[in-house]
């Protein structure tokens, strides 16, 4: 785990939601000089492109291969609960039903 904190997530404590505004600009495509510009804008901060880039790397790409990690294990282990359910379901001998 980092320990090191980037000029993002430090600069989030004194300006909270900053962190979020640039990870949902990120999920949008927005280039880290668009973001700078942007942060600028709505937070009255200066930050240039390369703190915004670095966070890009450190914090938020490492979070969404994470995310897309968790998600596909719920997909397999949902899979797999119905392939069980079905496999149940047939197993059970119905009223008539010969086997």
């Amino acid at each position: 785990m980092r320990k090191d904190l980037t000029k993002v997530e430090k600069l989030d404590y004194q300006h909270p939601g900053l962190a979020d505004s640039i990870r949902d600009w990120f999920l949008q495509g927005i280039s880290a000089q668009q973001i700078s510009d942007l942060v600028r804008e709505r937070y009255k901060l200066a930050i240039s492109k390369f703190p915004i880039a670095k966070f890009r790397v450190k914090v938020w790409v490492p979070e969404q291969k994470l995310l897309t990690e968790k998600r596909i294990e719920a997909r397999v282990a949902q899979e797999l609960a119905s392939e069980r359910e079905m496999r149940a379901e047939s197993d059970l001998k119905l009223p008539g039903e010969v086997k």
